[in-house]
């Protein structure tokens, strides 16, 4: 596969914009493989606890939070066409969105904590105070999207990198505790750093987009509900979002078959997840990378482009897997251990998390490449079919497999990150037979344009 360097869209430039998303979505992801690496040498159980109260309500705010992302694609559509003065008041309508959702899924979500949970549990505790948080996520989501949206990616980069290091302080204070002086919080405290943070995060970023220099050309004094871009953003995004719901209640689940299957199903599958999220940073940075360009593209009426773009990050995340996979293969202990804290139950474990590892870094790559499909096929209009798509594979592919494995045949934990991989294989074939069906409808930049 032979990649363009110096031409628009080939790589030197699609590495040029997704590089700095990359570094910006790595020191996001790295509050996450911290708080999990510090509670790994507080106590397994606290972190178990973590990883099941997160995944659901991750579950609970991550279509909201995919729907406030929408909010990129207008700012980069703006953007091209030269009107600065419309972002500002796309990224309100976001946040207004934002606001109404709270207003619904806080209560439900603290109310249901006891009753999902054994009351008082780390499980309990974790799960209320991240949902009574979790409003920073949408919103500080929306208001990124403003900066992303113009390629100005520094502010958030320096941002997210400050913000990572006062939340690795948090962490390690609330989790273990200072004796004498503030009592340890186990999984709750850290459920509790990350509120703080993210509300640090999302107030300074507000400040940044209330500067007067964006009020006066950007619009960002435009802070009126506007209904008819309102509806017509939820309309547009509305599928992805639900796909990607259904997609964290899938893994929600997975995680809870994987407790109820043994201590040491779970055990990997927390530190699969911490891997997940230490590496995960590279593709979604080409994808948010790549997005903005087709739509730059696609506002001026460069559509030729496109396909380079995507074989560009194609490349790079082929790129990156092989360097992954070297590494481990040369040494799988030094790099395993480097990265994931080990007492002595873990080692015991480290023959079966070594074959995880490798699944979890070919679904990286596979995941990364459904990413980019699905960035190809929202600018084909096909949300609906990838929606439907995407949660039937999730269902007959991964939980219904998985379920019946464990519950009749004591699946092993290697054959359930198989079933992942899988997944993520097939996930990809599937939108790319949509994207092939589609290839003759062209990109409507009038469907994600907000005329």
């Amino acid at each position: 596969m032979k990649i363009p360097e110096n031409r628009p869209g080939g790589l030197r430039e699609t590495l040029a914009v997704s590089l700095p998303l990359m570094l910006a979505s790595l020191s996001m992801y790295l509050m996450y493989f911290v708080e999990r690496s510090i509670l790994a040498c507080f106590s397994l159980d606290a972190l178990n606890a973590a990883v099941q109260a997160s995944s659901l309500s991750w579950a609970l705010w991550g279509g909201v939070t995919v729907l406030a992302g929408m909010a990129e694609v207008f700012v980069a559509q703006f953007n091209g066409m030269g009107h600065h003065e419309r972002m500002g008041q796309a990224v309100w309508q976001m946040i207004w969105f934002s606001l109404m959702a709270t207003a619904l899924i806080i209560p439900i979500g603290v109310a249901s904590a006891d009753l999902i949970y054994p009351p008082n549990s780390d499980q309990a505790n974790y799960f209320r105070w991240s949902m009574l948080s979790g409003f920073f996520q949408p919103f500080s989501y929306a208001l990124t999207t403003f900066f992303v949206g113009q390629g100005k990616t520094k502010w958030v980069l320096i941002l997210t990198l400050f913000i990572g290091t006062i939340n690795a302080l948090l962490d390690y204070l609330l989790i273990f505790g200072i004796e004498g002086y503030l009592p340890s919080q186990g999984a709750m405290g850290a459920a509790l750093a990350n509120g703080m943070s993210s509300g640090l995060q999302t107030a300074l970023l507000f400040v940044l987009f209330l500067r007067r220099s964006h009020r006066q050309k950007c619009g960002t004094s435009l802070w009126k509900p506007r209904l008819n871009i309102l509806w017509r953003s939820i309309r547009i995004a509305a599928p992805t979002a639900i796909l990607y719901n259904i997609e964290l209640w899938g893994w929600g689940l997975f995680y809870i078959m994987m407790a109820s299957a043994s201590p040491m199903h779970i055990t990997i599958s927390s530190l699969c997840q911490s891997l997940i999220y230490l590496f995960t940073f590279i593709g979604e940075g080409l994808y948010r990378g790549t997005l903005m360009k087709a739509n730059h593209y696609l506002v001026t009426g460069k559509n030729q482009l496109i396909k380079r773009v995507f074989l560009s990050a194609i490349f790079i995340l082929v790129i990156c897997f092989l360097l992954q996979i070297v590494a481990l293969w040369i040494n799988p202990h030094v790099f395993l251990h480097s990265i994931i804290p080990m007492n002595e139950e873990m080692v015991s474990f480290f023959p079966a998390l070594k074959i995880c590892t490798w699944l979890v870094f070919i679904h990286l790559l596979f995941q990364g490449v459904q990413w980019l499909l699905a960035g190809m096929l929202c600018a084909k209009g096909e949300t609906f079919s990838m929606m439907i798509v995407g949660s039937i594979g999730l269902v007959t592919v991964l939980l219904i497999p998985t379920y019946c494995l464990i519950e009749f045949h004591s699946l092993s934990i290697e054959w359930a990150w198989t079933f992942v991989v899988l997944y993520s294989v097939l996930s990809c074939l599937a939108y790319l037979v949509l994207l092939v069906r589609a290839r003759r409808k062209p990109p409507i930049a009038g469907y994600i344009c907000i005329p």
